[in-house]
């Protein structure tokens, strides 16, 4: 016998001794309880209604390119987006020079950061008199 559970649609191959008529069953992956239902014959198997036949007429021909044109992939960026971009790059350049003109404070402050300017070259900065 197959059983489904209702549940989580686990299937389990059960032999028919093992499950009596009235019992009530579990499934071992989601822990659901129900009782199955007995085996009936199995109904033939219903045949699909043909289907119907279009009047015939002129299919429409389009090439590949006729389709991509009538279903563009992207439309312009908008202006708001290009504004967020150009000020995300803004900001990224202030960041790195802001990083290269207070080197000295900032490695004053944290002084691992010594070792990421020595490897750039950049080493300590000279001291004002």
């Amino acid at each position: 016998m197959r059983l489904v559970c209702p549940s989580c649609s686990v299937a389990y191959e059960v032999p028919d001794s093992l499950v009596p008529g009235g019992r009530i069953v579990r499934c071992a992956r989601c822990a659901n309880e129900w009782m199955p239902m007995a085996r009936q014959s199995a109904p033939e198997p219903e045949q699909e209604p043909l289907p119907v036949p279009r009047e015939p007429g002129p299919l429409p021909s389009l090439t590949a390119m006729d389709r991509l044109a009538a279903h563009p992939a992207m439309s312009r960026p908008d202006r708001m987006l290009q504004a967020a971009w150009a000020l995300s790059v803004v900001l990224i350049v202030a960041a790195v020079g802001a990083g290269y003109v207070w080197r000295g404070e900032i490695m004053h402050a944290w002084p691992p950061s010594a070792r990421m300017y020595t490897a750039f070259g950049m080493g300590t900065p000279a001291k004002a008199p």
